[in-house]
């Protein structure tokens, strides 16, 4: 494994994605109240405005209200139900028609925050 060529391809990525979705908006971590109903809810083919997923319970992970601006995401899973949970905006879907790894899309968007 070529680890130089897998750093650079995904610092290639982001700058990517900055020049294309700029100004970057995060996918931020998130706290869920009721694991059950996340699981339920939870998939990229189910967008809601923020303010619907804060009546839902979701929460910032450090347990601050989301910013409800009038944008829809949608609650993604990628380890399952009581694992991380995510808000995917239209960012992560075209970074996963890239690369189609939920894995991958997240880490591109923590390494955007971490450019920023």
């Amino acid at each position: 494994m070529d680890l130089d060529h897998w750093l650079k391809v995904a610092a290639d990525a982001v700058a990517d994605w900055q020049r294309t979705f700029s100004p970057y908006e995060a996918h931020p971590s998130t706290q869920v109240s009721d694991e059950r109903m996340a699981a339920g809810l939870a998939g990229l083919g189910n967008r809601k405005a923020l303010a619907e997923w804060q009546r839902l319970g979701i929460r910032a992970l450090d347990g601050r209200d989301l910013v409800t601006r009038e944008r829809e995401a949608s609650l993604i899973l990628p380890d399952g139900p009581g694992g991380a949970a995510l808000l995917a905006f239209d960012n992560f879907r075209a970074t996963l028609r890239w690369n189609n790894s939920s894995y991958f899309a997240a880490a591109v968007g923590y390494l955007a925050d971490g450019v920023e």
